[in-house]
């Protein structure tokens, strides 16, 4: 069954255009380790600001850490008894995510606190654009709720796209255009999860590319293109990795990214503000086993990017792409024989 991230499923509760670069000369890549940067085996990362600065976590001991990477070095974000999340940074280096079952925002420095819901009800904080606005999803009228919050108050419920349905609003661009998803109906009483973008105080299907069953929204740049992950069959209202196509929404028509053979499906993450696309690559049994960059037309398995990769070093996922080309994600060292994902950093070389 499709394993799908954080950023696109929380009902489960990122085309380089570089300058100068054709499709015959693809960008080669520097690969770092970051989880070596705190001594830590298992780690990830979702989310960059324009600084360089990344987003994510760290395991310590039994416990997940929020935690950033940058300039500085490793910086813990929160060291409570609780486990904590950080799923985005913005350009004013405040982050959100989670901590413990409540969305959180940490800001100067490592100061953190909860971001209000009705009743401290449960949620969790995807992302946060340059103005501070921040989508997510809480626990409204015994529900996921897609929700916005816009400073120190109560979040504001953006719906559903059909009654009595879930929803989680995963990004949010500059202008304030919202994508996430949401659940429709599918068979009799079945139902399905489909994308959807919301502007203007009205919530729109994303709908699905010709011939498909459904989409799942995953990230949306400030030109207003969308990184999606199309569902080729889902007749049994079930989604599965290897009928799973990344995608690509842009003035209201589809394009679904070409396909690299030995693999059985993908999965879009993360664009950039090129229309640049990363994600995840899965094997016909279901399971991500490598990342893809999508750019000028062409889809790339990042591994063929990078020189002198470590061949037991396996690129799970692209998580993130900036708009200076780093990408990060996640992968895993198979010479371990204890199985821990951890967090790569990809960072472009320079062209000749």
């Amino acid at each position: 069954m499709l394993t799908v991230s954080r950023k696109l499923l929380s009902t489960v509760l990122f085309l380089i255009i570089g300058a100068g670069l054709s499709s015959a000369e693809p960008q080669r890549y520097q690969f770092i380790d970051l989880s070596a940067a705190g001594g830590q085996r298992t780690s990830n990362v979702y989310d960059f600001n324009s600084s360089g600065v990344s987003a994510g976590y760290i395991a310590a001991g039994s416990n997940f850490r929020a935690a950033t990477w940058g300039p500085a070095g490793l910086q813990v974000l929160d060291r409570s008894t609780e486990n904590s999340f950080a799923f985005s940074i913005n350009d004013r280096g405040q982050t959100v995510g989670r901590l413990g079952n409540q969305p959180a925002l940490w800001e100067n420095g490592n100061v953190g606190r909860y971001l209000k819901t009705p009743d401290e009800a449960p949620g969790v904080a995807f992302k946060i654009n340059n103005h501070g606005w921040t989508v997510g999803s809480y626990l409204h009228n015994q529900r996921e709720t897609a929700a916005l919050w816009i400073g120190d108050v109560m979040p504001y419920p953006l719906g559903a796209l059909s009654a009595d349905a879930i929803s989680a609003a995963i990004s949010v661009n500059d202008s304030g255009l919202i994508v996430g998803n949401s659940q429709v109906p599918c068979l009799d009483k079945s139902l399905l999860l489909r994308g959807f973008v919301w502007t203007g105080g009205h919530m729109f299907d994303l709908g699905a590319p010709a011939g498909m069953a459904t989409s799942l929204a995953a990230d949306v740049n400030d030109r207003g293109q969308i990184a999606a992950t199309a569902i080729v069959d889902a007749s049994d209202c079930q989604l599965y990795a290897t009928e799973a196509r990344a995608a690509l929404f842009e003035n209201g028509k589809w394009t679904v990214l070409p396909d690299l053979s030995k693999y059985s499906g993908s999965q879009a993450l993360s664009i950039n503000k090129h229309g640049a696309i990363v994600g995840s690559l899965f094997s016909f049994f279901g399971e991500p086993v490598s990342s893809f960059l999508f750019q000028d037309g062409q889809i790339y398995d990042l591994k063929d990017l990078i020189d002198d990769l470590n061949p037991e070093h396996q690129l799970l996922a692209g998580q993130v792409i900036d708009d200076e080309g780093r990408i990060a994600g996640r992968f895993v060292d198979n010479s371990f024989w204890i199985y821990a994902e951890r967090a790569y950093l990809l960072v472009p070389k320079p062209t000749r």
